[in-house]
């Protein structure tokens, strides 16, 4: 969704292997949501379609980026353009409401679905403390603490006496 247009990873196979190989003279799509959600991305990739003369058809609805004669039709590049316009709206839509169910679920302390810290797990929807992990952390901190000088102990010996110790 945020990518640019080279940061694409499908998008850049796709050039590559019409760059690669001249037999191909089509790109075929679901819809242009599968193209991009972002204007200049959809853009940009019909530009280069159009100037590499390689037919672009949609599926839903069917339309032809080129007319039967090779040339570019008007119509039919016209309707990608709204598609990708009612593509981009419809991703800006989407984006406001995640972000207010993330704020929402915030305000109501429900855990969001972002990667969870060690010693932490989630319960009927509630970021909690794993008391097992808990302890692992403990363990280390009081180790750290332990050690004034900081010399005795390294965090690569504290990872090892967990390790060794089966405690983590």
């Amino acid at each position: 969704i945020k990518l640019a247009e080279d940061e694409r990873e499908g998008l850049q196979q796709l050039q590559q292997a019409i760059a690669a190989d001249s037999a191909i003279n089509a790109v075929y799509v679901f819809e242009i949501s599968r193209l991009g959600r972002r204007m200049d991305v959809i853009s940009s990739v019909v530009q280069w379609l159009t100037d590499s003369h390689i037919q672009l058809v949609c599926d839903t609805p069917n339309v032809r980026l080129f007319e039967r004669d090779g040339s570019v039709s008007f119509g039919g590049q016209m309707m990608i353009y709204l598609m990708g316009v009612m593509a981009a709206q419809e991703m800006k839509i989407k984006k406001e409401r995640f972000a207010n169910g993330k704020k929402r679920n915030k305000e109501l302390g429900l855990y969001n679905g972002a990667r969870l810290a060690f010693g932490f797990t989630v319960v009927n929807k509630r970021e909690v403390i794993n008391e097992a992990e808990a302890e692992v952390i403990r363990t280390a901190y009081q180790m750290y603490a332990n050690d004034a000088n900081r010399t005795a102990q390294t965090n690569s010996d504290i990872a090892n006496y967990l390790k060794v110790n089966g405690i983590c």
